[in-house]
């Protein structure tokens, strides 16, 4: 069982789903600075913001529009859109229409 765990400084590898649920489970609100060239590599992969569109492209960004999001993105099947709804989640209205904006 010891060779489960990792030793100290071990890197360990998430999966998708790992990556997922670790992002999930951290419940602080996250900067900008964190979130934005993520936020742009899906932007450049989907133009009109894919799963993200009615809270990204379409300005709505109460905490219902994001949950809809991410329902949207679960069931179309876009991982990278349900996850970055979980960090939109995390953030304040405020930050979500300032990423949306330069993002």
């Amino acid at each position: 069982m010891d060779h489960l765990i990792p030793k100290p400084g071990e890197y360990v590898p998430l999966t998708e789903m790992g990556r997922m649920i670790a992002e999930i489970r951290d419940n602080r609100k996250p900067t900008i600075p964190e979130v934005i060239e993520r936020f742009r590599a899906y932007h450049s992969l989907h133009p009109v913001w894919g799963s993200l569109h009615v809270v990204m492209e379409d300005g709505n960004f109460a905490d219902c529009h994001v949950r809809y999001a991410i329902g949207l993105a679960r069931y179309d099947g876009d991982a990278e859109g349900a996850c970055l709804g979980q960090i939109l989640l995390r953030m304040s209205k405020t930050q979500r229409s300032k990423l949306s904006r330069i993002a």
